[in-house]
């Protein structure tokens, strides 16, 4: 009986290896190839975005991520403001993640689209 679950348990791993690998190397060609995909991309404070960073010295893959802040005092009943978070997973001198920089903006929706406005995020 134990024996049948050692098979079943190795027959997913290699399905699994031979399915994650090739859809791994596809995803991997694809950003090297493009600007990579962006989610939500009408909406500045909800977006994401996943692309591959191509410098002589830094090469891996980037993910940007939003999340909505409260803006600071001045800002009207229509602004929202989104704290933009990035994350690299470095390939050159040795894999590592690194979570390095995050800014903020504000926006305002006018006239069917986000337009920047000069209003402060919220410190948390």
């Amino acid at each position: 009986m134990q024996r049948i679950w050692w098979e079943r348990l190795g027959v997913g791993c290699a399905t699994a290896f031979a399915l994650g690998v090739p859809l791994l190397l596809g995803l991997v060609g694809y950003l090297a190839l493009s600007d990579g995909f962006v989610l939500n991309a009408n909406d500045p404070t909800r977006e994401a975005r996943l692309w591959m960073v191509k410098e002589p010295r830094n090469v891996g893959i980037a993910l940007t991520t939003v999340s909505v802040v409260s803006p600071a005092s001045g800002g009207s009943a229509q602004t929202r403001c989104a704290r933009t978070n990035f994350t690299y997973l470095k390939l050159s001198g040795g894999l590592r993640l690194e979570r390095s920089s995050e800014f903020c903006k504000c926006y305002e929706f006018k006239d069917g689209r986000w337009v920047t406005v000069a209003t402060n995020c919220a410190v948390n």
